[in-house]
Order: C-alpha cells, then structure tokens, then sequence
C-alpha cells in the first residue's frame, strides 16, 4: 500500500529521508556526474539534494510516498499556479555561501545545468504562473517499480484536472520521456546545454487535462 503525504517540516525523520531518496535516485546519473564526479567534492551533492527538498518544503509543495516498510521512498515537488519567481526560500543565504564556495569548474557546471533548464521553460511556458509545476520527482532506487511516482504523479494530474490546468515539467534523460510519455504527458520542446565535458539534453513536456 502507497501513503502519500505533503512533508511540511524540515526537522523530521521523514525530511531527511526524503533528501535521502533523491540523492540515491540521481547521484549516479550522469547529470550529476557531469557536474561533479563522484569523490571531486565530498559535499556537494548532498548538500544540493538537501536544499531542493528545503525549498520545496518552504516554497512550494513536498509530497512523498510510503511503502507497507514505514520509510519515505519517493518524493514530488509541485510549484502550484501562482506560485512566485523566483521563491524566497529558493537560493537561501547559507546555500549561496556553498554554491560561492565550490571550486570554479563545479560552480560553473552546476550553472551552466541550471541556464539550460532556465532557458528551456521560459522558452517552453513564458507565462508559467498557471501551470502545475513539477519540479522533483525522485525514486529510491530500491523502490522503483512499485507505482510511486505514478501515485505522486496522479494526486497532481486529477488536481490539475479539477481546475482545468496542464502538468508540466523538465526531465534529462530518455528513459524518463518514455515514461512520462506513457502516462499522458507530451513533449513540447528540447534543447541541449554543454556541463563541463557532456552534452546534456533537457525535454520539456506537458499533460493536458482530457476534455470534458
């Protein structure tokens, strides 16, 4: 059985399994890695993960997903129409500090990954305040498989399809298109962006509420 749950503390047992999980889904994957391989900096990963789900809890909306084992497997992230560019959480004083912190050729690749995936929505939905947002959606890897992301994926796609508004989000990989592609949503536009040494390619895709 899959409990979902909007996380709303950043102090919980439930929060740090949360930045758990997405460090575990997206550490090994090569946008990562592209940005700072694994051992480069000892930090960095876990302190980005950490302030995605920071954010998300202060700013936006975390919901996560439960297994029958009690331990939070899967965590979404949802920017809700209206929601303001940028949020006063979002780059935090103390994150900042980090990101300033960091040896050039991993704060340089970390901004060039963001300037794409900038330059991709605004040039995909100018005008995003009426949109639901996804802006994280992870798995632990241990749990994938199990319909999580398709449970945290539904709650928002019938939300969305109760006040008439589209789904739309950002995804790196293949893999993910298909998926997303399968349970409805469509692609409407990709770039590709240079991260240090990879050519890394970002879609951006949409679900349209069916019609009445």
């Amino acid at each position: 059985m899959i409990k979902i749950e909007r996380l709303t503390s950043t102090t919980s047992p439930a929060f740090q399994e949360a930045a758990r999980v997405v460090h575990d889904a997206f550490e090994p994957g090569y946008i990562a890695q592209a940005m700072s391989p694994r051992g480069e900096h000892p930090d960095f990963h876990t302190t980005r993960y950490t302030n995605i789900v920071r954010h998300g809890v202060m700013d936006l909306e975390a919901y996560t997903a439960t297994t029958e084992e009690g331990t939070v497997q899967a965590i979404m992230i949802v920017a809700p129409p209206g929601t303001p560019d940028p949020t006063p959480n979002q780059n935090t004083a103390e994150f900042s500090a980090f990101v300033a912190s960091l040896p050039p050729v991993i704060r340089e690749g970390y901004e060039a990954m963001h300037k794409s995936e900038h330059g991709l929505q605004m040039r995909a939905f100018p005008d995003n305040s009426d949109i639901y947002w996804i802006g994280f959606l992870a798995t632990s890897p241990k749990a994938q498989g199990r319909g999580l992301a398709k449970a945290l994926l539904a709650q928002v796609r019938q939300r969305a399809a109760s006040e008439g508004k589209i789904v739309a989000l950002l995804t790196q990989t293949k893999e993910n298109v298909t998926f997303y592609e399968k349970l409805g949503f469509v692609v409407k536009d990709t770039i590709t962006g240079p991260v240090r040494d990879t050519t890394i390619q970002y879609w951006a895709l949409t679900w349209t509420p069916p019609a009445n």
